[in-house]
């Protein structure tokens, strides 16, 4: 991810991740994106990881995601 952000000259603090898996959300975080962490709400055991990885956000939806948009 940091690659590509070099290549294609992107910021990533202004960088929105998604994902539910810990690569994805542990190279988010690594490179200081946001990460956004899509699991369902019964996965106590990924949230908790997930949170200990550093995520900035957990939805169980994507349709749980509208009340975060202004």
């Amino acid at each position: 991810m940091r690659q590509l952000c070099v290549e294609e000259n992107i910021d990533p603090d202004n960088l929105l991740i998604v994902g539910d898996g810990r690569s994805e959300i542990a190279a988010a975080v690594e490179i200081g994106a946001i990460a956004l962490s899509r699991l369902d709400k019964n996965a106590q055991r990924q949230r908790t990881i997930h949170r200990q990885l550093g995520t900035n956000l957990i939805i169980s939806d994507y349709s749980d995601f509208t009340k975060f948009i202004c």
